[in-house]
């Protein structure tokens, strides 16, 4: 994910698509208005909270653990490039990946992040939007998940059943100890204990299993699913 933005009504024309899903804008915009009244950043954790000093509502780059392992990643899968940005917010992330030769699907329950994300190389993505806390994911079906600063760990059996064999995940977000920072998402209902992302992905592959505490205090694992 990345920051909440404030663009207009321009980007998405009439629906999104993707997986087989249509959100009329209508509907789109409803379920988004929703979600702000009942601030449902409390329930998903899912909201402008970047690994980053900048200032919100400003374009952000690429997580760097992602910038560093994405090239490696789409070596490894070679012509199995089907990847999935969940919780992609503006899509800077997915942005990278199509520069890098994937097909970029992307999901997000913000209707302005992905009306933001469906620019240029991203124009005829399959981009949708959804309630990422009942959606379900389609199983073996990426070869790549990419999901920064969002925590829902009910998805993480279907997270990992829609990894292909072989495939990767490249998962980042806060930690407790974000809790010593100023910023950042304040329930330990969002926020990963020690190990506990590790714990996750034990059984695959790990390629990257990193816990810091500054910048900011995140868990990072790159993972890939066993054949």
């Amino acid at each position: 994910g990345d920051e909440r933005d404030k663009d207009g009504e321009r980007g998405v024309s009439e629906h999104v698509v993707g997986l087989g899903h249509q959100v009329t804008e209508r509907k789109a915009n409803d379920e988004t208005d929703k979600r702000e009244d009942r601030r449902g950043d409390k329930r998903s954790g899912h909201g402008p909270l970047i690994i980053s000093a900048a200032r919100p509502h400003v374009a952000q780059p690429p997580s760097p653990v992602v910038v560093r392992w994405l090239p490696i990643v789409r070596k490894q899968v070679g012509d199995r490039r089907d990847l999935l940005d969940l919780a992609m917010g503006a899509g800077r992330h997915a942005k990278l990946a199509a520069e890098l030769g994937f097909r970029v699907f992307g999901v997000d329950r913000d209707l302005s992040r992905v009306r933001r994300a469906k620019t240029g190389l991203l124009r005829h993505a399959a981009l949708w939007v959804d309630d990422l806390e009942v959606m379900q994911l389609p199983p073996q079906r990426f070869d790549l998940i990419i999901c920064t600063n969002y925590l829902q760990r009910t998805i993480w059996p279907a997270l990992r059943a829609a990894v292909r064999p072989g495939g990767f995940v490249i998962y980042e977000t806060f930690t407790v100890g974000q809790l010593l920072h100023g910023t950042g998402p304040r329930s330990p209902d969002f926020l990963l204990q020690p190990l506990e992302l590790h714990g996750v992905f034990a059984d695959w592959e790990l390629c990257h299993n990193e816990e810091r505490a500054k910048p900011a205090a995140v868990a990072q694992v790159v993972a890939r699913k066993p054949e």
